[in-house]
């Protein structure tokens, strides 16, 4: 099986209806300003047209066709980049502005090779210097210093320890402003390395290129006789954003650290489930009592969730608070609360800045160092295989067996290359589906004994007794509830059921992904055998009819270039700076 045949098996027929169904999402997406992840549009597409689409990576390809038709509409192209993104939730699927990542082997004969990603890089290099990060700070920072807490007239002093509380609540929504600034600085950083690696990826593939066809004339003995040309230890680079250090910051444990925002934080998690409120068990186990008795009528249900209301509002909140006396003690610990949080936001402001500062060395290094260089040679590497290297590869292709096998090779050098990035893709899915599974079953741990209790209160038809001595009434009564519970009670338990399924399906769409990524590693095997094969016969067919004096000039020139280019590749931002 091909790549296709096990990726895209059922998306190729159907291209354009697939690129209509995304413009139509978009649109919507625009309207609604909603945002959605690639899991989330592949289900809408499958149910749009009824199909059995796979994730894979030929999606940002779809989302690339639906923008380049939709430029009659920048919301719809500006929805595509925007609000649709991967599964991490980070980055777009398909975003114009940023360099795409390159898989094609190079057409020696025509090397038709642009320098338009250097453009996008020119762009991103003005974005880094329009943001100042230590600026925004300090504007937060002076922001948070005027704050002040509201003066509150208060017999009780509730309204005080409410002024105290929404204080505390301000500074914190500023200090988060502080993170997000130093998220921003960070992303269009590492963007920046990113393009710049894919840009320089482009060239390391066509050194490869170059040393296959070598392999293809001379054979695998030329690794031992040219050495020096095919060490690549150097300049298999890894993800610079993968190894970029994450910051430990006071903040992303502010919730477990700072009593207020702890409590507020439980609270919140309550209100999810509702299983944490003891007021509203109550008003639910009073109903299921009048429910189960028969003897469950409007009245007493109003005067049931009233009663409940009153008990939550005691229950929740600041409203337990009885007294002046108390309201003082608990303005003090919010006080102290407040000061503690900024502790913590004084040593992270520190982190922080000394991060941006590390990542403007660095953004120094790659606009005045690494991008000039890499810029520089392959406007070289470009006139190098146009004049030198294309001529004698033509004279080579001139055999109509030779570039037969030639073309082949090519078309599964791009495979391969294709099937390397799936299988990355496939990986991240994978711990997407893991990361999906443990959420659900946690929600579903969390509600499973509120979903039994609800289910529970599902209301019984009348027995035999109440059907005799009031047989009317029983039977409005138990459709009166029943109704009630169909309001209710329904929607949560539909919605614990389908996170269950969920579940099943998360367990389902890993074990798919699985089998596909053993499958797409048995094909890389299979592509690598007939690649040998073909170059065998190459080599054959070459001794018996080529014109060898042209070989002696095309190592000369390739060994020219994949030499010289070695010294690029191998460039990296300083380990210093990591």
């Amino acid at each position: 099986m091909t790549h296709t045949e096990i990726i895209k098996k059922n998306a190729d027929g159907i291209n354009t209806k697939l690129v209509e169904a995304v413009i139509k999402k978009a649109q919507q997406l625009s309207v609604d300003s909603e945002i959605i992840n690639r899991r989330m549009l592949l289900d809408y597409l499958n149910e749009e047209l009824q199909i059995n689409l796979k994730e894979g990576l030929y999606i940002k390809q779809i989302l690339k066709e639906a923008y380049l038709k939709t430029s009659y509409s920048s919301s719809i192209q500006k929805a595509i980049i925007n609000n649709i993104l991967d599964n991490d939730g980070k980055n777009s699927v398909y975003n114009p502005n940023r360099v795409e990542q390159r898989i094609e082997a190079l057409e020696i004969q025509d090397p038709n090779l642009d320098l338009d990603d250097f453009k996008l890089i020119e762009q991103e290099i003005e974005t880094v210097k329009e943001v100042d990060g230590n600026f925004e700070i300090q504007t937060i920072q002076q922001n948070i210093d005027v704050l002040k807490p509201k003066k509150e007239v208060s017999i009780t002093g509730r309204l005080k320890v409410e002024a105290s509380k929404k204080h505390a609540f301000e500074i914190k929504k500023e200090y988060n402003k502080i993170i997000q600034v130093h998220e921003k600085v960070k992303d269009i950083n590492l963007n920046l390395v990113d393009d710049f690696d894919k840009t320089r990826n482009k060239l390391k593939l066509i050194r490869e290129d170059l040393l296959n066809l070598l392999i293809d004339l001379f054979g695998d003995q030329i690794k031992s006789s040219e050495p020096e040309l095919f060490d690549v230890s150097q300049i298999n680079w890894e993800s610079f954003e993968d190894s970029y250090a994450k910051l430990d910051t006071y903040f992303s444990s502010i919730n477990d650290n700072v009593e207020i925002f702890k409590e507020a934080h439980q609270q919140h998690m309550s209100a999810v489930s509702m299983s944490g409120k003891k007021e509203f068990n109550n008003f639910l186990n009073k109903t299921s009592s009048l429910a189960n008795a028969g003897r469950l009528d409007k009245s007493k249900l109003k005067g049931a969730a009233a009663s409940a209301a009153i008990g939550f509002l005691v229950e929740g909140g600041m409203a337990v608070i009885k007294s002046r006396s108390d309201a003082n003690k608990t303005i003090a610990q919010i006080e102290l609360d407040i000061e503690k949080m900024k502790d913590g936001m004084r040593g992270d402001v520190e982190l922080i800045l000394n991060d941006i500062l590390k990542l403007g060395r660095f953004y120094t290094e790659l606009k005045d160092k690494l991008i000039p260089q890499l810029k520089l040679f392959t406007q070289k590497a470009v006139n190098k295989l146009i004049v030198d290297i294309s001529p004698l590869y033509e004279q080579i292709i001139s055999n109509h067996e030779i570039k037969e096998l030639r073309d082949s090779n090519k078309l599964l050098m791009t495979e391969f290359r294709t099937i390397e990035l799936e299988l990355i893709d496939k990986k991240e899915q994978v711990d997407f589906n893991d990361l999906r599974h443990q959420q659900l079953t946690e929600v579903v741990d969390f509600q499973k004994v509120e979903y039994n209790f609800l289910l529970s209160l599902k209301p019984v038809k009348p027995n035999l007794f109440y059907k005799i001595i009031s047989p009317k009434k029983s039977v409005n009564l138990y459709n009166e509830t029943l109704i009630d519970w169909y309001t209710y009670c329904k929607p949560f338990i539909d919605n614990f059921e389908n996170t269950q399924k969920e579940i099943v399906r998360e367990v389902e769409l890993k074990a798919e992904n699985l089998v596909d990524m053993n499958l797409l590693i048995k094909r890389k095997e299979n592509i690598l055998e007939e690649l040998n094969n073909n170059s065998r016969n190459i080599r054959t067919i070459f001794g018996e009819k080529g014109n060898k004096t042209i070989l002696k000039d095309l190592l000369t020139h390739i060994k020219d270039f994949t030499v010289s280019s070695k010294g690029v590749l191998e460039l990296n931002i300083s380990k210093e700076l990591i």
